[in-house]
């Protein structure tokens, strides 16, 4: 991929981005659309010459006061196979609306290896969309969900995962 083409695909990630916070009537969030201009070509070859992670120096979600909105606009963009291999929502309200959206994700992405939500008022309704999606999610290594109130039934959910 040329310099010029993965400009394109980033400038198209951001169009895509900003259109689904549009639709959920929320404003972007500036972090995210600066996170989608960084390009690390120093640990080159990588997909389409892309090394993106939201962890180490990069902006992170955590304590973004993200709600369930903000979740699914990233969800949506997860689905879409946007390479990340690390996110971090910890500490942000996305609740059970914003788990369903990143548990239908997961069935899709093909690249997120750490998801940590813990703090994020998640129930064991939300725990059973996570874990659908786990089951058709092969790469996902890392699930942080401390803090959440699933309780024994959302317990149960993910030892049978």
């Amino acid at each position: 991929m040329t310099d010029s083409e993965a400009e394109k695909e980033v400038e198209n990630l951001i169009s895509v981005y900003k259109e689904a916070c549009k639709k959920v009537e929320k404003a972007p969030i500036n972090k995210f659309v600066e996170f989608l201009n960084l390009v690390d070509k120093e640990n080159e070859p990588s997909i389409d010459g892309y090394n993106i992670d939201l962890s180490g120096n990069l902006p992170e979600f955590k304590y973004n006061r993200l709600d369930h909105n903000d979740a699914i606009a990233i969800a949506r963009e997860l689905s879409e196979d946007f390479i990340i291999s690390d996110l971090n929502f910890s500490f942000n309200n996305i609740e059970n609306t914003g788990a369903i959206a990143l548990g239908k994700s997961l069935q899709d992405n093909k690249f997120l290896e750490s998801l940590n939500l813990s703090m994020c008022d998640i129930d064991a309704k939300g725990v059973e969309a996570i874990c659908t999606g786990l089951q058709m999610n092969d790469n996902l290594k890392k699930l942080n969900l401390k803090g959440n109130k699933f309780g024994r039934q959302g317990g149960i959910l993910l030892s049978a995962t």
